[in-house]
């Protein structure tokens, strides 16, 4: 909440030492033409106002002379939950793999009471 407008709520989380740094101004608006790169893995974490949010990379970017990637990131669905950040390891990484198997599976269940060995139902499709 900002002391200007009453119920209001900053526009990014405060910064902790740690946390991703947003690429500035100056770089993404640079002269001459960038390199814009589709991501290997689109699920990530990121560390931002002290802990890890859970985010969506969109894209990589590299400007023209500059060596450091800048990637586009979505940590919410607010106006303010996205911004260009300066990659770093140790503070933008793949989200984890989850260790249950993909949601809507359902998962093999051998011998179960009223199967039958060759996966039919048994039902024959009439009301």
């Amino acid at each position: 909440m900002t002391a200007d407008v009453p119920f209001s709520r900053a526009a990014r989380p405060p910064t902790v030492p740690g946390d991703v740094v947003f690429a500035p101004q100056a770089m993404m608006s640079g002269p001459g033409p960038c390199r814009d790169v589709a991501p290997r893995w689109r699920w990530v974490q990121i560390r931002l106002g002290g802990g890890w949010r859970a985010a969506e990379l969109t894209t990589w970017r590299r400007h023209h002379g500059s060596t450091a990637w800048v990637a586009l990131v979505r940590w919410g669905c607010g106006a303010a939950d996205w911004g260009w950040v300066l990659y770093d390891p140790a503070a933008l990484q793949p989200a984890p793999e989850p260790a249950a198997p993909w949601p809507g599976r359902a998962p093999e269940r051998p011998g179960r009471p009223g199967g039958r060995s060759d996966g039919a139902t048994g039902r024959t499709g009439r009301p």
